[in-house]
């Protein structure tokens, strides 16, 4: 008796540690994906994006109604893979990571060009069938001072568009 209650007691735990396994695994191999983007006020303007030949060629674009606009860009991948930046007219500030446009964007005019490529391109690329490489971008309306000179204060930013 005492033998049939014990192997009831163990395939009852058994039962129970069991049912927990399958939600602890979603747990561990789940993941989700985001895309898109999230236009938070002014100035208003557009990113147009394109990836080939393992580059992200980024163009950002003011709008015809909108006023005159400072603009930054920045762009991610997976840590594994190196970013090389290049595009007349902009110029990194080390101390953010950010590529700033070195002049401002006039309402109906484009930035030039900014090119991001990937360095260390996967020997078999079939295996990074999702590959992407996010940019974010920024505008922030110019600023005068006392003097009559542009400047830019970031804490005013416009977009962080994401694509």
């Amino acid at each position: 008796m005492k033998r049939r209650n014990l192997l009831l007691l163990v395939l009852a735990v058994v039962l129970v540690l069991a049912s927990s396994v399958a939600p602890a695994m979603a747990y561990f191999t789940t993941y989700a994906e985001a895309r898109g983007g999230y236009q938070i006020s002014f100035p208003p303007t557009d990113v147009e994006e394109e990836f080939y030949d393992w580059t992200k060629h980024v163009v950002i674009t003011s709008s015809e109604d909108g006023q005159p606009t400072y603009v930054r860009a920045r762009a991610y991948a997976g840590s594994q893979y190196l970013l090389q930046y290049s595009g007349d007219g902009w110029t990194l500030d080390s101390d953010d990571g950010y590529y700033y446009y070195n002049t401002i964007l006039e309402p109906g005019q484009d930035t030039s060009e900014l090119l991001v490529h990937i360095d260390n391109i996967p020997e078999d690329p079939a295996q990074d069938d999702s590959f992407n490489v996010v940019v974010i971008y920024e505008c922030t309306p110019v600023q005068y001072d006392e003097s009559g000179n542009p400047y830019a204060d970031w804490t005013l930013r416009g977009e962080g568009g994401v694509e």
